[in-house]
């Protein structure tokens, strides 16, 4: 199903291609942490509810953000929650074009960042989806 940019849901919703653009903007601050500072990152990106109380963030997203990143990516590197994926694909808020192109999309985004490399090896922009099954965020497995 294909949404027009005028038919989209309006409202608290992320901007069409927010997904590839917060990719892209994470490719670009890896890659110019190392190349410029010398510092290696590795995080999990997630969607889900978070909320802001004292300059704090709380709430499932951080707990599962969080889980991904200490227990998926030990290397360098940025590593996408298959949820991600399930929200490109459902939610039309995020469809630059329509959801199966979208999909296809971010998942080739994903393979181009992460390149040719060795699976666990490090690099500048080492960014890629993760398959593990993981404990949800409220600790349940």
């Amino acid at each position: 199903m294909h949404y027009p940019q005028s038919d989209r849901p309006k409202g608290k919703f992320p901007a069409s291609g927010e997904v590839q653009s917060q990719i892209l903007h994470m490719v670009y601050v890896q890659t110019g942490l190392l190349f410029d500072e010398g510092i290696l990152l590795r995080g999990g990106i997630t969607v889900g509810d978070v909320a802001l109380s004292y300059g704090q963030l709380f709430g499932p997203a951080v707990i599962r953000g969080y889980a991904i990143e200490s227990q998926v990516a030990r290397f360098p590197l940025i590593v996408v929650g298959e949820e991600v994926l399930r929200e490109v694909k459902n939610n039309p808020a995020l469809w630059v074009n329509d959801a199966d192109y979208d999909l296809k999309a971010t998942k080739s985004l994903l393979r181009l960042s992460a390149g040719h490399r060795g699976k666990n090896s490090p690099s500048a922009a080492n960014i890629r989806p993760c398959s593990t099954s993981m404990p949800n965020s409220s600790g349940a497995g």
